[in-house]
């Protein structure tokens, strides 16, 4: 008895699925792959739908072997670096990213004909403008608004554009 060799099976490596899966599998792979390192994910700027979306998908999952993580967290890695530039998303990313590089008409003509709100404070935009973008705005409007406006902004940049308004208008 003590002659016996026990039989031995050849114990097969698992299949690899990264190539059976969906993109919504995958990106549920490397959400959960990234949380789990401690990365810090912000999804709250993708729209609602795809972040229901990967959250179901992420509750549909159960186990991934660790070669088909390899495989995903690989393929994800490339497509990163194939990448060469990114655009915004719709016409609010586009104008976000523009903000400053096109006229403030252009830029709320294009926000009204497409029905889009601006978001944050207006006054912060204000203020972030050049004294020759606000002198733009100030002509165009009445005393009073010039006078809000220059209330709203830092003493010297006030003083700056008081000073390049033409006489009539900075004394009124």
């Amino acid at each position: 008895m003590t002659q016996l060799t026990p039989i031995t099976r050849p114990v097969r490596a698992p299949e690899p699925q990264a190539q059976h899966l969906t993109r919504r599998q995958k990106a549920a792979i490397v959400v959960r792959f990234l949380l789990h390192e401690g990365a810090p994910l912000s999804l709250s700027d993708m729209p609602e739908d795809l972040q229901a979306a990967l959250t179901q998908q992420i509750g549909q999952m159960r186990l991934v072997d660790r070669t088909t993580l390899a495989q995903v967290v690989a393929e994800f890695a490339q497509e990163l670096e194939d990448i060469g530039l990114s655009f915004p998303r719709g016409l609010l990313g586009a104008l976000n990213e523009l903000d400053g590089k096109i006229s403030a008409q252009t830029a709320a003509r294009l926000r009204r004909e497409a029905g889009v709100r601006q978001l944050g404070d207006p006054w912060d935009r204000l203020r972030a403008l050049d004294v020759e973008a606000l002198l733009e705005i100030v002509g165009r409007e009445s005393t009073e608004i010039a006078a809000v406006v220059l209330s709203k902004l830092d003493t010297p940049k006030a003083a700056t554009l008081l000073g390049a308004l033409p006489g009539e208008q900075a004394g009124t």
